[in-house]
């Protein structure tokens, strides 16, 4: 199983490398329009890269050629979406529980699937999805982006194939960034998506071995992605209610980047937390005083 937050080049320029050593059986990742993977794609420091642009152009498409069994689209969550208990003796596919994505459709008509190429397209759910054998749960949460840039309003009708010709050919993708204007140099070169999947996993037994804390049998992780947690904390808390007890290492959001932190956010961990980021060494400001004060005032590691 490989899950993706998103399609931001740090998380998607080692996937060349792991399917030459191993390639999973599905892949999960959020539903990404096909004008958003131009943005991205523009953007790549290794623009010429074919794998990535490849990856970009039809996500899809890459993947199954390369021999992942099932791709897996998360849409948006529903309003009404809330986590649930599962039976523990329950074991079945990945894509089993989730219901279909009211926007199917509409996906499946950007990403033109061929015969032998069509993703399954889900709506992001929070009862757990079990893995065979492993007694394993799952909880994903997804949101779709509110794109405002130029390139969203220009070619927001864009197909997978139409992006597929404008990547595989440096002239259309250098006259697309010209056309761009200043759109990226605004943007000071970073890169952040709300739209982040979130991924809540954890056993569904009680197993002392994977205790990080004495006496606390049960504890997941919650990994964030890139959201920003004032856009959708509030909406994540209220997502995750029963998840958040049994959570005993928190991903930081966005590289533990202070403007997506919220501070509130850790209330609701009924339990010590460990909060981890990946940061660069060239960004130490990256993991400020004031985020390590709310972590350490609220208990946590």
């Amino acid at each position: 199983l490989l899950i993706l937050s998103h399609l931001h080049e740090d998380h998607i320029n080692g996937i060349p490398q792991l399917l030459k050593r191993s390639v999973p059986s599905v892949v999960v990742l959020p539903y990404t329009e096909p004008a958003r993977r131009l943005e991205i794609a523009l953007t790549l420091e290794d623009a010429e890269n074919p794998d990535l642009l490849a990856l970009l152009a039809d996500p899809c498409r890459y993947f199954l050629e390369r021999g992942v069994q099932q791709v897996v689209y998360l849409s948006e969550n529903s309003p009404s979406a809330g986590a649930i208990e599962i039976p523990e003796e329950y074991e079945g596919l990945i894509s089993d529980e989730m219901p279909d994505s009211p926007r199917a459709a509409e996906i499946l008509r950007l990403e033109q699937p061929e015969e032998g190429f069509s993703p399954l397209i889900k709506q992001s759910c929070a009862g757990g999805i079990p893995v065979p054998g492993f007694r394993w749960k799952f909880v994903f949460y997804s949101r779709t982006p509110s794109s405002r840039s130029e390139l969203s309003r220009r070619y927001g009708s864009m197909t997978a194939g139409e992006l597929s010709e404008i990547l595989t050919n440096p002239q259309e993708r250098a006259a697309v960034l010209e056309e761009s204007g200043d759109l990226f140099a605004r943007r000071a070169g970073r890169q952040t998506d709300t739209c982040s999947l979130v991924a809540y996993h954890g056993p569904l037994f009680d197993n002392q071995q994977l205790s990080l804390f004495p006496g606390y049998k049960k504890y997941g992780t919650l990994l964030t992605g890139d959201v920003d947690l004032n856009v959708c904390g509030a909406e994540l808390r209220s997502y995750f209610w029963m998840e958040l007890g049994h959570t005993g290492l928190l991903q930081l959001p966005c590289h533990g980047l202070a403007s997506h932190w919220d501070e509130g956010f850790l209330e609701n961990f009924s339990n010590p937390v460990v909060c981890v980021a990946s940061t660069h060494q060239d960004h130490p400001e990256r993991l400020d005083g004031k985020m390590r004060g709310t972590i350490r005032r609220a208990g946590m590691l």
